[in-house]
């Protein structure tokens, strides 16, 4: 049997292993966007001193770069009561229904703006903290911020105008624009832009 604090020194060393290939990512990324920061400062550099100084810190960031782990942008898994793995801490989680049905015709919107945006080329992630279906992020989540919040919606559904009115406010206080996206019948996805522009 395994006391409490193996487990958890077990569980420390699982999760510093499962962060080990983001923050490996982390570091290249800043490692590139540095040398290239470089490299561009060199070629708009019109001092021969500035210019050898930029060429001794690209030498000293190809042979000895190092960023510090406490600097890293990681994401934590936070642990809740209810969302173990254990069926009976799960319990009291269940409801009668989801708030938002699940059903076959909701996921055939989803996926199809999902299909459709990421054809535009951007990146998507989940949106459940916004009110939404997705995040949608112009390149590399680890890059860029999220410029939309994607809202799928059949176009034969109707929509609440509080519902309306509720989403278009959270994504203006999270400085995002709200897609209403409504996928037709020839493939093609419709997309209907809110802002919360206040009352006057």
């Amino acid at each position: 049997m395994m006391t409490g604090w193996r487990r958890g020194g077990l569980q420390v060393q699982q999760y510093q292993e499962a962060q080990q290939p983001a923050t490996g990512e982390q570091s290249v990324l800043l490692w590139k966007t540095g040398k290239s920061a470089l490299l561009r400062a060199m070629t708009s550099s019109p001092t021969e001193s500035g210019d050898e100084s930029l060429r001794c810190r690209l030498a000293a960031l190809e042979s000895s770069f190092s960023f510090p782990r406490s600097a890293m942008a990681v994401q934590l898994s936070t642990a809740r009561a209810g969302l173990s793995y254990c069926a009976d801490a799960r319990d009291f989680l269940r409801a009668d229904r989801p708030i938002r049905a699940q059903d076959e015709p909701r996921r055939a919107t989803r996926y199809q703006v999902f299909r459709d945006l990421r054809g535009r080329g951007f990146y998507l992630t989940s949106a459940g903290k916004f009110g939404g279906d997705f995040l949608v992020y112009p390149g590399d989540p680890l890059r860029f911020h999220a410029h939309f919040i994607a809202v799928c919606v059949s176009l034969d559904e109707s929509l609440s105008l509080l519902d309306v009115l509720a989403v278009s406010r959270l994504g203006s206080n999270v400085k995002k624009t709200v897609l209403l996206c409504s996928p037709g019948t020839d493939g093609h996805v419709a997309y209907t832009s809110l802002q919360w522009s206040g009352m006057v």
